[in-house]
């Protein structure tokens, strides 16, 4: 995915109002300062409701850690659903 791919996707993410991502937990920071976490910090400090998760793992997260994933998945789901399963 090229960065212009990956700038789309976010502007287009921002349109829809409830935005999870799951991410890996990087200490790596580029020439600006800033690290994956800060990235999607920026990206999404104006959706309306976003929740960014850090995990420690490399890029397969969804097969490592799927269980906890999921859990964050259903508790997110919750805070615009009123807790109904």
């Amino acid at each position: 995915m090229t960065v212009c791919s990956i700038y789309f996707l976010f502007h287009l993410l921002l349109v829809v109002s409830f935005v999870l991502i799951f991410t890996s937990k990087e200490d790596r920071v580029n020439e600006d300062g800033k690290s994956n976490v800060t990235f999607y910090q920026t990206k999404l400090s104006h959706s309306f409701s976003s929740k960014i998760v850090t995990l420690e793992g490399n890029h397969y997260l969804h097969w490592t850690r799927y269980k906890e994933m999921s859990a964050h998945v259903n508790d997110f789901t919750k805070t615009f659903a009123g807790g109904v399963h």
